[in-house]
């Protein structure tokens, strides 16, 4: 060990993945201790630092190379210490100046002041915000105003993936304060918490107003719970994404209307993932017909994997031939997802079957789907099958399939009351039954 090059065994610690085994192999000597402590390049740390500050320091002095720190406070409670609040994020910021990723979870001291102090870290590209309470969405005295953190990191023009999910203060409108950090911001994450709050959002300002930014360098887009009718909330933030746009999630978002996504799906040409999950509770203000899914098929010929669905089984606008549409047209489509559509059926496994790049199908109640449609599944090009609370299906539609679906490798059934675990005997080569 002592003679080897100091190169070689950096290399050799730059290959050791378990955080567990570079501890131990750190301890064996001297050497070992100063060359690990100049290759870790992260710390996850938590409810164990304690002193906070004094402890903090010490890390960032002893590992001089770190780029990433993630703080979680999950399961945190009074007497294991002091969590840490503002002044631990400016000691942070002072003393790791090579930070270029932060993901801190419910950690409840921290206000927008401290948030603020990240402007300090001029390296700062990725921030991950899950539940910090505290920190706002506007500042005292002026109800449309931004967050000054925002301004702070929008102002350095270095951020490019910004997630915040579930910080109950901080709402769509705030999102304007980023500035001319929009125009270097790559992946945004944005996740507003609770249904009920959903509710209140309609009428709230996000109802009324919008804001204006662009979006047109974003490759990754997450909105959650978000306010996006046109001309308020976040709409503007759909209008302005580009052909630079590869991965797009919707979950719940209220106002969404067929020219949306149509005009997305004509710019975005690109995209290669999609998630969209609509809310009926709001079906009056979100206004998507088969209309989408004929655009998406036309233009988003490059799409690999879409996942749909509903929070209830029913959504009016949207029947069984628009999603053949987007399954048939899509030539690249390997994974679909659909998750309580409750229009899918027999006659949408038969575009399944025709599929000629399909690899990947998952259904989670998909209560009209039966015999007839897995039956037809023999011919087709599957790799791998789940269902999930099933109701349509039974024994029936699989005993057609063993012997006969040699592509099929993995087939998993979990909580279909009519199937029994006997039928699914020599269907696949591996094979996953759950039965509550």
């Amino acid at each position: 060990m002592d003679a080897l090059p100091d190169e070689v065994l950096s290399h050799v610690f730059s290959r050791i993945t378990s955080t567990a085994d570079r501890n131990s192999l750190a301890l064996s000597c001297k050497r070992c201790h100063h060359v690990e402590r100049l290759q870790r390049w992260s710390l996850r740390l938590g409810c164990g630092l304690h002193p906070v500050d004094e402890a903090l320091v010490r890390l960032c002095k002893r590992f001089s190379n770190l780029v990433g720190v993630e703080i979680s406070y999950l399961g945190w409670m009074s007497n294991q210490g002091r969590q840490l609040d503002d002044q631990g994020l400016a000691l942070l910021s002072e003393n790791c100046r090579l930070l270029t990723t932060l993901k801190l979870s419910y950690c409840c001291f921290i206000t927008d002041t401290g948030l603020g102090n990240l402007g300090r870290s001029s390296n700062l590209e990725v921030l991950t915000l899950n539940f910090i309470p505290r920190i706002s969405g506007a500042r005292a005295g002026s109800l449309h105003a931004c967050p000054q953190w925002l301004e702070h990191l929008g102002a350095e023009g270095r951020l490019e993936n910004l997630f915040i999910r579930n910080c109950r203060g901080v709402g769509e409108l705030d999102l304007a304060g980023l500035g001319w950090g929009w125009s270097s911001l790559r992946r945004l994450v944005f996740e507003v918490d609770g249904s009920n709050y959903r509710f209140l959002k309609e009428f709230g300002n996000a109802g009324v107003c919008g804001i204006d930014v662009n979006s047109e360098s974003l490759q990754l887009l997450v909105l959650t719970n978000c306010v996006v009718t046109p001309r308020r909330g976040l709409s503007s933030v759909l209008a302005r994404c580009s052909s630079a746009l590869v991965d797009l999630e919707l979950n719940m978002c209220l106002g969404l209307r067929d020219e949306q996504l149509i005009a997305l799906a004509e710019t975005c040409s690109q995209l290669k993932s999609l998630t969209l999950r609509l809310s009926s509770l709001f079906e009056g203000s979100t206004r998507i017909t088969d209309a989408s899914f004929c655009a998406l098929a036309t233009h988003c010929v490059f799409l690999e994997k879409a996942c749909i669905g509903f929070s209830s089984g029913e959504f009016h606008f949207v029947t069984v031939a628009g999603l053949a549409l987007v399954i048939q047209g899509c030539c690249f489509l390997k994974d679909l997802v659909l998750e309580n559509v409750g229009c899918f059926n027999d006659e949408g496994m038969e575009a399944v079957c025709s599929s000629g790049s399909l690899e990947t199908l998952e259904l989670v109640v998909c209560c009209q789907v039966g015999d007839k449609g897995i039956s037809g599944l023999a011919c087709s090009k599957l790799r791998k099958l789940r269902l999930c609370r099933c109701s349509g299906i039974t024994g029936t539609g699989f005993n057609s399939l063993a012997g006969r679906s040699p592509k099929l490798n993995v087939l998993e059934v979990e909580n279909c009351p009519r199937v029994v675990i006997d039928s699914l005997e020599g269907v696949a080569s591996t094979l996953r039954y759950k039965q509550s």
